[in-house]
């Protein structure tokens, strides 16, 4: 099931209520598999609840927030969400930002414990894009070899070896 609310008139107006509704509702829904916000100027202090429903929500599989209005700040609270996630493969946060160094370490501290996030586009102006590249290509590795029934546990990141 696909949940597309982009550049809603109504959520526009009352971002933070219609986040929190969102984030409420859908952590515990199993169907829900993609959400699509994008152009709702949603902002920093509404990826808080971006956050927690990345946090708790296990079917969600695509995110589309391009064209709203977040900053390294509003980044960082959505890759702490993915920190414990493992449903959502495809991220989009095209056309916002700028982000910056400040976001950074919250990513790459994201990719010490996610492996399901493959298809991230955004754009970034960071020495840190290497290694969020490579951490990128890892879970692409990893999911490619777990889908053919292949070894894939030696890729996995320190933290999450057994």
């Amino acid at each position: 099931m696909r949940v597309i609310a982009g550049s809603n008139a109504l959520f526009k107006m009352k971002t933070f209520e219609y986040c929190m509704m969102l984030a409420e509702s859908l952590a515990s829904n199993h169907s829900v598999t993609t959400l699509n916000l994008c152009g709702n100027e949603i902002t920093d202090v509404d990826c808080e609840w971006i956050k927690k429903l990345l946090q708790s929500n296990t079917s969600i599989t695509s995110l589309n927030l391009e064209g709203n209005k977040v900053s390294s700040d509003g980044c960082a609270l959505i890759a702490e969400g993915l920190a414990g996630n493992s449903s959502l493969t495809a991220l989009n946060l095209l056309n916002q930002g700028p982000f910056g160094e400040s976001c950074m370490d919250s990513w790459l501290e994201t990719f010490n414990s996610n492996i399901t996030l493959t298809d991230l586009k955004w754009r970034i102006s960071s020495r840190s894009s290497f290694a969020l590249n490579a951490a990128l290509t890892r879970n692409r590795s990893i999911q490619r070899l777990r889908a053919a029934g292949k070894d894939w546990r030696t890729l996995l990141p320190d933290g999450l070896r057994e």
